[in-house]
C-alpha cells in the first residue's frame, strides 16, 4: 500500500493531516495535490515517497501544490517518517 491510500501511478494528494504535523503547520490541507518537493517534480506517489526518503528529518524544504486549481508554495520543516 502506498501513502495516502493511492496506487503508484496516482498523483499524490493530501488526505488527512496529522494535527500539529509538518503539513498541518505549513497549511497543506486534505485534497491538495502535491506537485513538487524542493527541486523534485512529484508526479506519482512513488516519486513523493522517494523525495521524502531522500530528505533528513528536520530539513527545511518547499512544497508546491494545487488547491482548487490554484498553485501554492509553502516552506515546511520535515518531521520523522
Amino acid at each position: 500500500m502506498y501513502p495516502f491510500g493511492r496506487t503508484a501511478r496516482a498523483r499524490p494528494s493530501a488526505r488527512q493531516e496529522t494535527r500539529g504535523g509538518a503539513a498541518d503547520k505549513a497549511g497543506i490541507e486534505a485534497g491538495d495535490v502535491i506537485t513538487r518537493l524542493g527541486e523534485t517534480d512529484i508526479t506519482t506517489i512513488t516519486s513523493l515517497s522517494e523525495a521524502l526518503a531522500a530528505e533528513k528529518p528536520g530539513a527545511r524544504t518547499s512544497v508546491t501544490f494545487t488547491r482548487n486549481g490554484s498553485e501554492k508554495k509553502v516552506d515546511v520543516t520535515l518531521g520523522e517518517q
